[in-house]
């Protein structure tokens, strides 16, 4: 959760739509998104295939594949806590319904939302691929792979390989 702040905060000062309030939303989207999910295995699924993979109870099951729903419902509910957090918190898998990890087309989640969900998979990506991470080849074709047609993914990406190879 701390890096997919991190990786958000960092990507949010290059967006031009970019304001001060989003630094915090960001940060606390972050550390509220998987509070519905007891166990790692399930804070680690990151696709369809990887829940599948899952050895879990019936409620377990339902809880990840709907966390998401559940926790922005609940974050709705404090008055404290921008609008916006539970926005991040429903889309963080890709998904405009807050269930499930099936993509979203890129058109039904705005723009900073998908800002999130790449910091969060990049952040997954990271801690999988830690020996690797700076293979461009191996980080690119992650990502092309996932998400081929958006626009606003493929463009963070450049932007992380470009880092990247100058920081090498």
């Amino acid at each position: 959760a701390m890096m997919t702040g991190m990786f958000a905060s960092i990507f949010l000062d290059d967006m031009t739509w970019s304001m001060p309030e989003h630094q915090r939303i960001v940060h606390m989207a972050a550390m509220l998104m998987d509070m519905e999910i007891a166990s790692l295995d399930g804070i680690l699924a990151r696709s369809q295939k990887d829940f599948d993979g899952l050895k879990l109870l019936r409620g377990e099951k339902f809880a990840i594949i709907n966390h998401a729903k559940i926790a922005a419902e609940k974050i709705m509910g404090i008055k404290k806590i921008p609008e916006d957090v539970a926005r991040l918190v429903k889309c963080h898998h890709g998904t405009s319904s807050g269930v499930g990890f099936d993509l979203a087309p890129e058109d039904q989640i705005y723009s900073f939302a998908w800002l999130f969900v790449f910091a969060e998979e990049l952040s997954h990506f990271t801690l999988k691929n830690y020996r690797t991470l700076w293979d461009g080849s191996n980080l690119q074709g992650h990502f092309q792979n996932k998400y081929p047609e958006n626009k606003i993914i493929q463009k963070l990406l450049g932007k992380v390989l470009l880092e990247a190879s100058t920081a090498l």
